[in-house]
């Protein structure tokens, strides 16, 4: 293929896809885009995304966390408040707050500074080990708290 070739195949798919985010923001409808070797590009409101997530966030909290947390995420319970829980744990790599939420006492016991100043609050109540949440359940949870506080 000729240079004048590609370029004028570039140009094209620039503008049919011009047209179809043009389009997509007057119908203001969800658009899928499927481009190989890459990820889905989704054009157009993801709000129903977001409500699936604070839904299954919903769910996730009343089934692991509200039997000893708050639900208003603001009073202490069996379990500290939870707003602002994320805000709480900044200061450290995210992998570690889901570190925790599975397994709070290990991290307690490895020594991790955050683990350590909860545990020396809230001791002697252990903290229940939730080691089969996905880090997408568990941001799910998060975004929920959050939400809600």
């Amino acid at each position: 293929m000729h240079i004048t070739t590609i370029n004028s195949l570039v140009i094209s798919l620039l503008a049919i896809l011009s047209a179809i985010i043009y389009f997509h923001h007057q119908n203001q409808q969800k658009t899928i885009i499927p481009i190989p070797f890459c990820d889905v590009i989704s054009l157009g409101d993801s709000s129903h995304v977001i409500n699936q997530n604070l839904d299954e966030g919903k769910t996730l909290f009343k089934m692991n966390c509200s039997q000893c947390h708050a639900k208003d995420m603001k009073s202490n319970m069996t379990g500290p408040a939870l707003g602002g829980v994320t805000e709480r744990w900044n200061n450290y790599e995210k992998s570690d707050l889901y570190n925790y939420i599975r397994q709070s006492q290990k991290m307690t016991q490895d020594g991790h500074p955050r683990a350590k100043s909860v545990w020396k609050k809230w001791q002697p109540t252990i903290m229940n080990d939730f080691p089969n949440l996905t880090n997408d359940q568990i941001d799910n949870i998060l975004l929920y708290i959050e939400e809600m506080y």
